[in-house]
C-alpha cells in the first residue's frame, strides 16, 4: 500500500536474493519517476498502471504504464505469460502492475524492464483458469 501511495519509508530495506540489503527507495521506483538517465543497466522494482497491452514480435507481452517515463514498459517472456496463464487477450489494462528486472534500453531506444524469474504481480491478482 505504501508503494501505491509513493511513500516508501526511508528505514525500509529491501534483500534480494543473495545480494545485501540495500535501501528500498534506491531500487523501487514508480513508472513516472523511471528515468532512462538514471536507471540503465540497473537491477530496479518498477511500479505502474497498465495503459496498453502490445505483442513483440517474438511473441512476448509489452505492457505500456501510464506517464511513464522515457514511455519506459515492463517485457512479459513467454516463461511469466505461461506461469500466470496470460496472453495478448488477458484484461491487464487498467492493474497495477509491479515488476523486477533490469532496467534496458536497446538500440531502438524503447527503454523496458526485462523481467527476472518470476518477479512480477497484478493488481488486482490474477487468478489462473483451472483446468477442467
Amino acid at each position: 500500500m505504501n508503494i501505491l501511495a509513493g511513500k516508501i519509508p526511508p528505514s525500509l530495506e529491501v534483500v534480494i536474493g543473495a545480494r545485501p540489503p540495500e535501501p528500498a527507495s534506491s531500487i523501487i521506483t514508480d513508472a513516472p519517476s523511471a528515468h532512462a538517465k538514471t536507471f540503465t543497466d540497473r537491477d530496479v522494482i518498477l511500479w505502474g498502471k497498465v495503459r496498453q497491452v502490445k505483442t513483440s514480435s517474438y511473441g512476448s507481452l509489452i505492457l505500456k504504464l501510464e506517464d511513464a517515463a522515457d514511455d519506459v514498459a515492463i517485457l512479459v517472456d513467454k516463461a511469466n505469460m505461461h506461469r500466470l496463464g496470460i496472453d495478448a487477450s488477458t484484461q491487464l489494462v487498467g492493474r497495477h502492475v509491479i515488476a523486477y528486472g533490469k532496467y534496458t534500453v536497446p538500440d531502438t531506444g524503447r527503454p523496458h524492464l526485462r523481467v527476472e524469474r518470476d518477479a512480477l504481480a497484478f493488481n488486482p491478482r490474477l487468478r489462473r483458469p483451472r483446468r477442467s
